[in-house]
């Protein structure tokens, strides 16, 4: 649990699996608001990505994607949040400017 009182590990726990087997996937650090994971699906239904965020604290957080090697961050901004998807584009809400690599930069608010 996060000095916050929030947990901040995320395992992957198979149906009818005890707690005590199962595989974690995913860490983040006690002093953390707290982790958790989600799942992006479309319209549809259908599964594009599974992650875990990291709320650092109260208006930053962190993205990573479960690969089946190991989780990879996204390039987001710490004042921004992941809101779903639009069709296959990633919808997030900027606190912050931004400016990923590129020739492109986005205007928090925008």
């Amino acid at each position: 649990m996060t000095q916050a009182g929030y947990p901040f590990v995320v395992k992957e726990l198979k149906r009818a699996q005890p707690l005590s087997e199962a595989c974690e996937i995913f860490r983040g650090e006690p002093t953390d608001v707290l982790t958790s994971p989600f799942v992006l699906r479309d319209s549809k239904g259908h599964i594009h990505a599974t992650g875990a965020g990291r709320a650092i604290s109260s208006f930053e957080f962190e993205y990573v994607v479960f690969r089946p090697d190991r989780p990879v961050k996204l390039n987001l901004p710490k004042k921004g949040a992941m809101n779903g998807l639009a069709g296959s584009r990633l919808l997030v809400t900027l606190d912050e400017d931004w400016t990923p690599p590129g020739d492109i930069s986005f205007t928090a608010g925008r």
